[in-house]
């Protein structure tokens, strides 16, 4: 094959490859009135979208986006199994919940505990099987301190920080009394936020929250509705029914949404992802 013949073969190619492209795209969009977008495992705020076995703001973002501007869906459920997650993660979620121009309704499936009913609470209505988890509304911390292991072996920790308080949470040393204060009064605020957010969702007042929340306790689906955390107890068809008759859907047909991953973010992800070895990592969670 001469220089010519190649060079006109690879403008066929390319060509043809950017029409099957395009094409590809246009026919790729859901068809489904009812989009079902997952919330999984752990939520996050950061993380690789392709190799997370949890459910990452962004993805969830993207599908919800992906959903309302497809024409073809008038209401948006999210399938939702998690116990809860990052309190940014969480927060970032809720708000582009609430800003949906679509009806949401929510379906707890196994669990939607802790940051996930946070989630559920800003959707329009919220279907949960009976025997799911829900509730645990409350703010947790924690982290590992070693102080004690490395005093029985003679090894010793100095900090070095300008100023004092920026190891703050290192698993090498307990906190101090100040420091416990410092931390007791970021979980009130976040727990305030949380439980202030909810009752508003709800519609019910915050004291009452905090009454029949019972200190963050879990509960089943059929106890949190009892409780008025929750609107119906079923499973994914009573869920499309709540959708249809939220978003006037005659004939309802509900259509999953996923990541979409093409070979060229997986080589991305191969490249950047990295696990996490950071041991000094104090996270606060939903």
């Amino acid at each position: 094959m001469d220089a010519g013949t190649l060079r006109a073969f690879l403008i066929v190619f390319s060509f043809a490859l950017l029409l099957g492209l395009f094409f590809g795209a246009i026919y790729s969009i859901p068809t489904g009135n009812i989009a079902i977008v997952p919330i999984v495992g752990e939520i996050t705020g950061s993380g690789s979208d392709i190799f997370s076995s949890g459910a990452t703001s962004t993805s969830v973002i993207e599908l919800m986006d992906s959903a309302e501007s497809n024409p073809n869906v008038r209401a948006i459920i999210l399938e939702i199994n998690s116990p809860g997650g990052t309190v940014l993660g969480t927060k970032e979620i809720v708000a582009r919940v609430k800003s949906a121009s679509k009806p949401v309704v929510a379906w707890i499936r196994e669990m939607g505990a802790s940051g996930a009913y946070w989630i559920a609470s800003a959707s329009d209505a919220i279907v949960a099987d009976p025997l799911s988890i829900t509730g645990s509304i409350g703010v947790s911390a924690a982290y590992l301190s070693f102080e004690g292991l490395f005093h029985k072996y003679g090894v010793t920790y100095e900090n070095v920080s300008m100023p004092g308080l920026k190891d703050m949470g290192s698993p090498y040393r307990n906190l101090t009394d100040r420091e416990r204060v410092l931390f007791a009064e970021i979980l009130n605020e976040t727990y305030e936020a949380f439980v202030e957010d909810v009752a508003s969702n709800r519609g019910i007042e915050v004291d009452e929250l905090i009454n029949i929340s019972e200190e963050g306790a879990i509960f089943l689906g059929s106890k949190a509705y009892s409780k008025g955390l929750v609107d119906h107890l079923g499973g994914k068809e009573l869920a499309i029914n709540v959708s249809a008759e939220l978003g006037n859907i005659e004939y309802p047909v509900a259509e999953k949404y996923g990541k979409t991953i093409s070979i060229f973010s997986l080589l991305a992800g191969l490249l950047t992802s990295r696990p996490n070895i950071d041991a000094e990592q104090f996270e606060l969670r939903t």
